[in-house]
């Protein structure tokens, strides 16, 4: 679960990418918050970034295809 503090909206100056290190100092020398990552029990050369939203039954069955 990614959220406050760690989720901030934009970047810290104007016109920065913003980075996400999911650590109090935001940083890459600070390990991530172990509320914030799932280890897996075999290797994964990579990250995994999942999420999840809710999406309206009803509205996607009546727009489906352009059907408006």
């Amino acid at each position: 679960h990614i959220g406050y503090p760690h989720c901030r909206s934009g970047a810290d100056k104007f016109g920065e990418i913003p980075e996400m290190w999911l650590n109090g100092s935001n940083t890459c020398d600070d390990p991530p918050d172990q509320d914030c990552v799932i280890e897996l029990e075999q290797a994964f050369k990579g990250t995994l970034v999942t999420m999840a939203f809710t999406l309206d039954r009803e509205y996607l069955e009546r727009t489906a295809n352009g059907n408006g």
